[in-house]
């Protein structure tokens, strides 16, 4: 029978060198974790304003569903300040977005500001104007009294290009000076418009 011996050293069947890797792998984690947090941090506290924006909307048809419609729209803009010092001499941009129905063109249809302070750790709601737009879609129209044969004529038709803007999105940029501290825009994509 072999002898054992008490205190030998155990051998590990893995290298010295895996066990070294992984203490490293475990700091490089652990730095990762660290600046990602840092950085969440830093960022919380270069912005103190959170900001909430609601669209409120209403579309108004006449007769068929191709005939004009009249679109409203306005924001409602929740503001909060989530530092421990008043927010003075804010400047909320608003702008709202339409699409040429002839041109098929997306660009700015209406902008505007509101000046307004938010005190520390409170909530302030800024309004926009309201606007409307009206606009009506291409259809067509069936001619009265113009076909000819009787009852089963085709009748004739004609085609109505459309006119008008429908508003198509909006955007909201809360800036202290020059400096954004909210922005939204809905879809993002609107973003670009705005210089």
């Amino acid at each position: 029978m072999p002898e054992i011996k008490e205190n030998a050293p155990s051998k590990s069947l893995l290298p010295v060198d895996f066990h070294a890797k992984r203490r490293g792998m475990k700091l490089f984690l652990f730095s990762i974790m660290m600046s990602l947090v840092t950085g969440v941090s830093a960022w919380a506290e270069a912005s103190p304003i959170r900001m909430d924006v609601q669209q409120r909307q209403k579309t108004d048809s006449k007769g068929k569903s191709h005939e004009s419609k009249t679109q409203m729209r306005s924001l409602e803009i929740s503001l909060q300040n989530l530092s421990r010092l008043n927010c003075d001499n804010l400047v909320v941009k608003y702008w709202f977005f339409a699409k040429g129905i002839k041109d098929g063109d997306t660009d700015i249809f209406k902008h505007g500001e509101r000046k307004t302070s938010v005190a520390a750790g409170k909530k302030e709601v800024v309004e926009s104007e309201s606007v409307s737009s009206s606009y009506t879609e291409d259809h067509v129209e069936v001619e009265k009294g113009k076909s000819k044969g009787g009852k089963n004529a085709t009748p004739k038709v004609k085609k109505v290009e459309g006119s008008g803007d429908r508003i198509v999105g909006y955007g909201v940029r809360v800036m202290d000076g020059e400096k954004v501290l909210a922005e939204v825009f809905s879809p993002q994509g609107l973003k670009e418009k705005v210089k």
